[in-house]
Formats: structure tokens, sequence, C-alpha cells
């Protein structure tokens, strides 16, 4: 499959994760000119709270497999941000929206028929960190897609 067929099926299955901001996930390191267009850019409109994800390709090998075929793995980053509350609740809140996107995916392991295969949602990193001005939480997640192609 094609990249842009991956990384759309990724992104249709995060938004199917209970608690994620359709509007806010993004199939690319979202970037901006100002802090403010990047922080509204993931802003819950309901809420104006900071919550949204963005989906790169981090990593491609390719290896070569039996004649006119070969398999291709790819590393995916989603990179998460959660508005921090004063409270601590948000941390868990958070967490249990990442644990509903691993659902979703553990429950997809070819991503709508797109790849061969993939591994279990990882979550690398999970940590506090500034947003612009704004105190987030920040979590890291990869996923390892398996596909195969052939050439002639």
């Amino acid at each position: 499959m094609s990249y842009s067929t991956v990384v759309t099926a990724i992104d249709t299955i995060i938004k199917t994760a209970t608690g994620v901001v359709d509007a806010n996930v993004y199939t690319y390191d979202r970037l901006a000119v100002s802090w403010k267009e990047y922080l509204d850019s993931f802003k819950d409109a309901t809420n104006s709270v900071i919550h949204g994800y963005a989906i790169t390709r981090n990593k491609v090998e390719e290896m070569p497999e039996a004649s006119r075929e070969n398999t291709i793995n790819t590393t995916w980053l989603i990179r998460g941000y959660y508005s921090l509350g004063s409270q601590g609740a948000t941390e868990t809140t958070f967490q249990g929206i990442l644990e509903n996107i691993r659902t979703v995916f553990r429950n997809d392991p070819r991503l709508t028929n797109t790849v061969l295969t993939c591994t279990p949602l990882q979550i690398d990193i999970f940590e506090a960190r500034m947003f612009g001005d704004v105190l987030c939480h920040y979590a890291e997640m990869r996923l390892v897609t398996t596909e195969q192609v052939s050439f002639t």
C-alpha cells in the first residue's frame, strides 16, 4: 500500500477511540508559523483544552524476500498532547484515552486491510512538557507496520 493509504488508516483508527477529538488528529507532523496558530490547531473547540495527535513516518526498512517481493517494515510515530490540570486528574484522563487508542489498534492488527500486520501500539514516552506556553501531558507512541511489495 502507499504511504497515504496507511497513514489515513492510522488516522481513521485513532479517531474511533473513545475520547479522541477528531478535528485534532493530523496525518503529518503539525507545524505552524506562530505559537498561537500551533496551539489553536490542537485545542478542543468544546472546552479549549489542548488535546491532539500528530502522525509521522519515522523509519522505513525494506528487505528482500522471495523473487520479486520485498518486505517493508515502517515505524510510525504518534505524538499526543493533553492539557495538564493543576488538580492532577488530567493524567488519569489522558492515560485512559491512550488505553482506548491502544485497544482500537489491538482490535485491528491489519489496519483495515492496508498492511500485512502491525505490532501492538507502544507508549515509549509519557511525561509533562511545555507546549508553547501551556504545560501538557505528552505521549510518544510507536507502531510498526509490515507490508509485502512486488516489483518487476
